[in-house]
């Protein structure tokens, strides 16, 4: 909505008021009585005034009509007489005049071309400022956008240093107001706030009015609603002051499109309801009939198509009663009739087409429902599967678990008897036979004293190997492993047994200086078990020639690394099964808290590395 200099007129849903300033005087042209006018346009017909009375005679005449025609028919004289005269600030006036008569004809090439033409003859700044915001006024009305921003513009940059703050406001309103035609609501924003600013400042009551109008509009806009209803009723007050009602009715109406295409439907509604109640009440029937519009177009899309069928009707009567043509009032109710028919058809259609639609829609919602179902059910059941899953694999777990344990236990005692088995052996073996044949010879002394002393030394021979068998027979039972140097000088002493057997060389890397301090008593015995273990599966299934031992001490875990050069374990034998020896290997080491992680090479051999925690 524009704040012009121009007449008050409305096209095309724009209002456009004086705003007290016209070319080189501040008159209003409205509020003219009547007989006034009809008074100097006696005197001019009949001649009776002075030549020199007679151009700002026609002038007047041509301020005080209000019909175009008119304006322009006393415009065209006063341009004709003032170049007569050669008069450049009559021929500035005049053409002026003809701008306005063709801007209200809604001839706005000519009314351009009209002030292009005063702007020629624009002796001041000033005048031009004030042209500029006319031109700008009719590109706005042709809604070509770019020119109407520049000529706004270019009458802010003279405006800015001349001393009228009233068209100064009046120029940055409606460069806000084409802004928000352009939808660039933070420009509009900008421009709105300092062309209020001013208006405040010199108590411009309309120019304030217009400016919280369309501050309520810009805040809606940008979704700020509360601002937005808050302005809007600032500037009904104000307008209401100023008898302003038509502007009311157009800012109630903008407001209401707004909600319209935020879909906010039932406050659209709410505000072209006040539109149309003001309209009513002011005998107002331009905004009768566009609130009925915008009143009809809102309930048809709310669905209501009853409600927007009788508000159409209303549009169209009012419309019609607006324009006062004759030709128009005799074919009135026939086009109002056939309107109404066309609408009611297009009601029809959009009942059969609603219809549709909540079948349409029924059907969607019936088999998104069953869709729902569906997933829903299949969701029930692939978790129940997936429970049932889950539970089958914990339950194998355990079971190989359970199985894994009693393969160890079984293992344990396998491994028991076979050591015991093993014990009896060499015990009958060695210590059996060498006791044997012990009383046999000395049975066989006894017969013959003679030779007894020679017979004691071969006795004590025998009876040394005896306890020697004996010892070991003992240290492979327990070996003597306590204090810190215990458990290495067993392992050494296992490897000194490995290499005097000549079947593999064994190697040991220990570091002296980094000797363990185990706090757990079972882990040196249990270890050196697993060593032992280790150089027995070596010498039984290895093929090695090799045996390398080390031993690292790291913080509080000791870190032994046992490989042979021998054959290896093949990968899907070590996955599926295991011997007793590594069995009874793999029970010590969860006895004492171990982990191991055994691998065989690439270029062969067998690897295993055992850390076992000293705390």
């Amino acid at each position: 909505m524009l704040l012009t200099m121009n007449r008050p007129i409305c096209i095309d849903k724009k209002t456009y008021f004086i705003v007290g300033f016209f070319l080189l005087c501040y008159a209003s042209t409205f509020g003219k009585e009547s007989k006034r006018l009809d008074s100097l346009v006696s005197v001019y017909e009949s001649g009776d005034y002075n030549k020199q009375d007679e151009l700002p005679l026609i002038k007047e005449i041509a301020d005080l009509y209000n019909n175009p025609d008119k304006i322009l028919a006393y415009s065209n004289l006063l341009v004709q007489q003032a170049q007569m005269v050669d008069s450049v600030g009559y021929v500035y006036v005049g053409l002026i005049q003809q701008g306005i008569a063709n801007q209200l004809k809604s001839d706005y090439s000519k009314a351009l071309e009209r002030y292009f033409e005063a702007a020629k003859y624009a002796k001041k700044d000033f005048h031009k400022g004030t042209l500029y915001i006319s031109i700008a006024d009719v590109y706005s009305l042709m809604k070509n956008h770019t020119y109407a921003l520049k000529y706004y513009k270019m009458s802010i940059d003279i405006l800015k240093h001349e001393s009228d703050s009233i068209l100064l406001a009046t120029a940055l309103y409606n460069l806000g107001d084409e802004y928000l035609k352009s939808e660039i609501a933070d420009s509009a924003l900008e421009y709105t706030l300092e062309s209020a600013e001013i208006a405040n400042k010199i108590k411009y009551q309309i120019g304030k009015a217009y400016c919280l109008g369309n501050l309520g509009v810009i805040y809606l806009k940008k979704g700020y609603n509360e601002i937005a209803e808050t302005k809007l009723n600032q500037s009904i007050a104000l307008l209401e002051d100023l008898n302003e009602y038509t502007a009311i009715c157009e800012f109630l109406l903008s407001m209401s499109e707004i909600l319209k295409k935020k879909n906010n439907l039932e406050v659209a509604i709410k505000f072209a309801n006040r539109s149309l109640a003001m309209a009513t009440q002011y005998g107002l029937k331009n905004e009768i009939s566009q609130a009925n519009r915008s009143l009809s177009d809102l309930y048809e899309a709310t669905g209501n198509t009853s409600k927007s069928l009788h508000y159409y009707k209303d549009y169209i009567a009012y419309r019609d009663s607006v324009t006062n043509l004759e030709t128009v009032e005799k074919v009135a109710d026939m086009r109002t009739n056939y309107e109404v028919s066309q609408k009611q058809k297009e009601v029809d259609l959009l009942f059969t087409r609603n219809k549709l639609r909540v079948a349409e829609r029924n059907g969607f919602i019936i088999a998104s429902l069953l869709l729902a179902s569906i997933l829903i059910l299949s969701i029930y059941f692939y978790r129940q599967r997936a429970k049932r899953i889950k539970l089958l694999a914990v339950q194998e777990m355990q079971e190989a678990e359970i199985q894994h344990q009693k393969n160890l236990m079984q293992s344990v005692i396998t491994s028991q008897e076979a050591e015991r088995k093993r014990i009896g052996m060499d015990l009958h073996d060695e210590v059996g036979a060498a006791l044997s044949t012990l009383r046999i010879k000395i049975d066989q002394g006894s017969e013959n004293s003679s030779a007894w002393p020679q017979l004691t030394s071969a006795y004590k021979g025998d009876i040394d190997k005896i306890i020697t068998n004996m010892r070991n027979i003992s240290h492979a039972l327990s070996p003597r492993i306590s204090g810190r140097f215990g458990f290495y000088d067993a392992v050494h002493e296992l490897a000194d047994s490995v290499n005097e057997s000549g079947k593999v060389s064994m190697e040991i890397s220990f570091d002296e200086n980094k000797l363990p301090n185990f706090e757990n008593e079972q882990a040196p015995m249990a270890i050196y078990r697993v060593i032992a273990e280790l150089i027995n599966n070596t010498l039984k299934h290895a093929q090695a020639q090799h045996i390398l031992l080390k031993a690292d001490l790291i913080e509080n875990t000791l870190t032994i690394t046992y490989t042979d050069d021998g054959i290896g374990i093949k990968p899907s034998k070590q996955q599926t099964s295991n011997g007793i020896g590594m069995n009874n290997i793999e029970s010590r080491l969860i006895i004492i808290g171990a982990t191991w992680k055994i691998k065989s090479p690439s270029q062969g051999g067998y690897h295993i590395q055992i850390s076992v925690p000293l705390n």
